[in-house]
């Protein structure tokens, strides 16, 4: 008899508990809050990223003075050097009459402005490559702290209003709940 009531007892788990497991998880669900923010908005509207860009852009607008400033000189470089080719040797007479003298210490020469226009373009092509690696490493840190801002007040949000879930709202299909954080975030971003 004991044997027969467990064995009931044991099948009706069986038998009813995967039926009864999506209704308890549908209750799970309905009673967790759930929102959504539109990111887009946010980085639109967010005046941090405004600050950011202009901080970006100013750098940019060094970088490129300093770039504008090396072209010049391999640019004059270049024209003095085409001027000099220009001007037509002229002989020099009367050295035999003299005596010459002849040092043997070591001759001291300039380089030639071929040279400088090749050094000045190298130093410009490394100067471009740094400039370019600069930029996209305070492009990536700028654009580190404003989404760490942004996920911190979302988080904020979510623990004083009791949400479980807040999503981005480009990855919702289909919803039908009213749940927009967007203004709220965009408001407290704004006020720091």
């Amino acid at each position: 008899m004991k044997r027969m009531s467990l064995f009931f007892f044991v099948f009706s788990l069986f038998c009813f508990f995967p039926f009864t497991l999506p209704d308890v998880r549908a209750v799970m669900l309905s009673s967790e809050r759930i929102a959504y923010v539109d990111i887009d908005r946010v980085f639109d509207e967010y005046k941090g990223i405004k600050q950011a860009k202009e901080n970006i852009e100013r750098e940019i607008k060094t970088k490129r003075g300093e770039i504008a400033k090396l072209e010049k000189e391999i640019r004059d470089l270049e024209f003095a050097m085409r001027e000099k080719e220009r001007v037509e040797p002229v002989a020099i007479t009367g050295l035999a009459e003299k005596e010459v003298e002849i040092s043997t210490g070591p001759v001291i020469t300039k380089p030639l402005p071929e040279e400088i226009i090749r050094l000045n373009k190298e130093k410009l092509n490394k100067m471009v490559k740094k400039m370019k690696e600069e930029l996209a490493g305070l492009e990536k840190e700028m654009t580190h702290q404003v989404l760490g801002k942004i996920y911190d007040v979302i988080r904020e949000i979510a623990q004083d209003e009791g949400y479980a879930i807040i999503l981005d709202k480009k990855n919702i299909l289909y919803s039908e709940m009213e749940n927009d954080l967007t203004e709220k975030v965009i408001q407290i971003l704004n006020l720091e």
